[in-house]
């Protein structure tokens, strides 16, 4: 998200959102817009405000005037030059929930290495996939589970880009994180996760669970994971 920055700094963020109530009011000032931010603040309605100019200004910011305004919709073009970071699969909603029915996003990294990608276009991605996630309302409600999968080399961790992702996360995008849960080769532990934690920062941290390949709790899990790293969809 180029520039984003998180909830107070709110001078761009507050012209964003000033701008998209003249331009896309439909949108800004709909019912449906607006619970979104207060269920991801648990409606908190302060920490809900300020979620609301973040996004818009990520949202102008990464898409620019011509997309920003509109519906992000893969046939709304704004996803026209991400082709290539979409067929990646680095982001990919779950077609399964868990047992409390919260939504399942999968961020694959074991076809993802750096400087084979475009970062605005692969935060696009995640863009995307983060609202096709919180069209559903029980998700709004229940939240989400983000599963860290494919890490198994240095060269497969992008730390900027994941730190803006889980930054999007935190405190722009209207959603409501209650799990992060990472995958990592055994043999790589050691090196990956003190990588990762960083990434994720505090708040995050406290909300992760680490698996290795071969244990039993992942095991269980199988099912959650696409198919081309043994899962079930």
């Amino acid at each position: 998200c180029g520039g984003l920055g998180g909830p107070g700094a709110s001078a761009s963020a507050d012209e964003a959102y000033r701008r998209a109530t003249r331009l896309c009011p439909e949108i800004v000032l709909s019912r449906k817009h607006r619970l979104l931010f207060l269920r991801a603040e648990y409606f908190d309605a302060k920490r809900a405000a300020a979620r609301l100019l973040a996004y818009w200004n990520g949202r102008v910011d990464l898409f620019g005037e011509e997309y920003a305004f509109g519906p992000l919709t893969v046939d709304s073009g704004a996803f026209d030059a991400d082709m290539k970071e979409l067929a990646m699969g680095y982001p990919r909603l779950s077609p399964l929930k868990d047992e409390s029915s919260r939504a399942i996003i999968a961020i694959n990294h074991s076809g993802v290495k750096r400087n084979t990608f475009n970062r605005r276009g692969m935060m696009r991605a995640c863009w995307l996939v983060m609202h096709r996630a919180i069209e559903d309302v029980i998700v709004q409600q229940r939240g989400i589970i983000f599963l860290g999968l494919g890490y198994g080399q240095l060269d497969q961790i992008d730390r900027k880009l994941d730190a803006t992702i889980w930054r999007c996360i935190r405190d722009v995008l209207p959603c409501r994180l209650v799990s992060s849960q990472v995958v990592v080769a055994s043999m790589s532990a050691d090196l990956i996760m003190p990588n990762v934690k960083f990434i994720l920062g505090r708040h995050s941290r406290a909300r992760l669970r680490e698996y290795s390949g071969n244990d039993p709790r992942f095991l269980e899990k199988l099912a959650w994971l696409p198919s081309e790293i043994g899962g079930g969809w």
